[in-house]
């Protein structure tokens, strides 16, 4: 759902995947900065051999860090490159606190392989080696609902490893299921999850 604008008021950071945009000279991109925000983007690689120029071409995938201002964005490297799926990681900072922030998408049109769960496992390595407070969210396309598929608990058991817990216990898919996480560590209180 679209937040209200008194939501929008309150909201200081918003996560966004599937953003559909080319680069970050996009026109949506272009505009959200245009009105003051900070954006930090990560384009899906587009494949030489798509027809650009066809009415019907969209680059799928994508994914966005954007915050209003008084909130720093400030992108993180990660020495490995991974290939299972697309991701932004940053530090974001207001005033005095700051905290961790991924989005990640792994695209349901692929099978999830034991690659991916791998690649998330060093991606979480990295982010609890961190003090601060981190918050992962996006789509993963695993069905977290379905509490005996191989993958969920697979996915369950290494969140749990790095003493890290998946919020979101409704369905995020207009079909059903739950695709979508909110993670943090366990220690870490969150209020509401809609």
């Amino acid at each position: 759902t679209i937040p209200s604008e008194l939501e929008l008021e309150s909201i200081s950071s918003i996560t966004l995947c599937e953003t559909w945009h080319e680069d970050s000279d996009s026109v949506c991109i272009r505009r959200l900065k245009s009105e003051g925000l900070s954006v930090l983007e990560c384009a899906r690689k587009i494949d030489p051999k798509s027809d650009r120029n066809h009415t019907n071409y969209v680059n799928h995938g994508g994914v966005a860090i954007i915050a209003r201002s008084g909130v720093r964005l400030v992108r993180l490297q990660l020495a490995t490159v991974f290939t299972k799926f697309e991701y932004i990681c940053a530090r974001a900072s207001v005033m005095s606190n700051s905290y961790i922030v991924v989005v990640i998408y792994r695209p349901g049109s692929k099978e999830v392989c034991t690659m991916f769960h791998k690649e998330f496992g060093l991606l979480l390595e990295y982010l609890t080696s961190f003090q601060n407070p981190v918050l992962i969210t996006g789509d993963i396309n695993i069905h977290i609902e379905r509490q005996s598929d191989l993958h969920t608990i697979q996915l369950q058991s290494t969140l749990s490893s790095f003493g890290l817990v998946q919020h979101v216990h409704q369905p995020t898919h207009k079909m059903g299921g739950t695709i979508d996480i909110i993670v943090t560590r366990s220690a870490d209180v969150v209020s509401q999850v809609n």
